[in-house]
């Protein structure tokens, strides 16, 4: 993909590719300080891809990848992922990978609706081959550290809510990363009839969703809300620096027709008639 005549997009005849990793790369001469990181996985991607028709293919993704069907670590898969990706951001000049799995957690119906019939099945091995797929990046990452003379970065999306943190034991991954980018956004959303901010910094004490649980009231909770950015760190910070965790912050709004969904949800919730659908907070991130 190249864009002729369009000011300041010329292609680098330096680099061997077109198109978006020529203009990052060019981009990065201009500004050496400058790290990018190629970020696989995602919300769709993370047990399938979308194919060139724009279609999701269901093929399994991480899950299978780096999970076998009775729960034991697929580490051949891993090996071939961990090989592949080191490859690429050697080829395409970037500077480390971000891995973005949704959700390695031993939560039932956590991630796609559309991949939980396989990841359900594995739900109990999903942490287990996490840590071992993260183990494995960083140990292939350090040696094309070593070979290329510059460090690789390594970084993962992670879930922000306790309901999806408290299926991953510790997060003990968290010591093969130089940085975590905590998805504290998505809190609420159209898959249940809560209504509440996107992505709260702190905890106000008044979450409707964590109040109809008894979040608030429980013992063990401490009357601490956890749909917020500012538990999220805390909880990351228990492991790492302060300047290793990123929050993230959300540029989008609702379209009008999920807001009209999580309104019908209210109404149904408050006549006693719930719509079918997801309940609870475990699609929260």
């Amino acid at each position: 993909m190249t864009w002729p005549g369009v000011e300041g997009a010329e292609m680098d005849p330096a680099f061997p590719y077109k198109g978006h990793f020529n203009q990052l790369n060019r981009f990065k001469k201009k500004h050496p300080n400058v790290k990018t990181l190629i970020s696989v996985g995602g919300w769709a991607e993370t047990g399938g891809y979308i194919d060139e028709n724009g279609q999701r293919v269901k093929s399994g993704g991480f899950y299978s990848m780096a999970t076998n069907a009775d729960g034991s670590v697929n580490q051949a898969g891993i090996n071939t992922f961990a090989d592949s990706a080191v490859d690429f951001i050697g080829q395409y000049g970037f500077n480390g990978v971000d891995i973005d799995y949704e959700y390695p957690t031993s939560m039932k119906d956590a991630g796609h609706p559309q991949d939980w019939p396989l990841a359900n099945a594995r739900r109990g091995g999903l942490n287990k081959g996490y840590a071992a797929l993260m183990k494995t990046l960083r140990e292939k990452l350090d040696r094309a550290s070593a070979a290329d003379g510059k460090h690789y970065l390594l970084s993962v999306a992670a879930p922000s809510s306790a309901y999806l943190l408290r299926g991953m034991e510790t997060y003990q991954t968290t010591k093969y990363l130089d940085h975590v980018n905590i998805m504290s956004y998505d809190l609420h959303g159209a898959w249940n009839e809560f209504v509440g901010p996107n992505a709260a910094l702190y905890n106000d004490g008044k979450d409707a969703e964590l109040a109809k649980w008894g979040v608030y009231t429980a013992s063990q909770y401490g009357g601490i809300g956890y749909l917020n950015g500012d538990w999220s760190y805390h909880y990351f910070r228990g492991s790492m620096p302060a300047g290793r965790i990123n929050l993230g912050l959300p540029y989008y709004y609702p379209r009008p027709e999920e807001r009209e969904r999580r309104q019908e949800r209210a109404v149904g919730h408050l006549e006693g008639q719930l719509l079918p659908g997801r309940l609870g907070a475990d699609r929260v991130r």
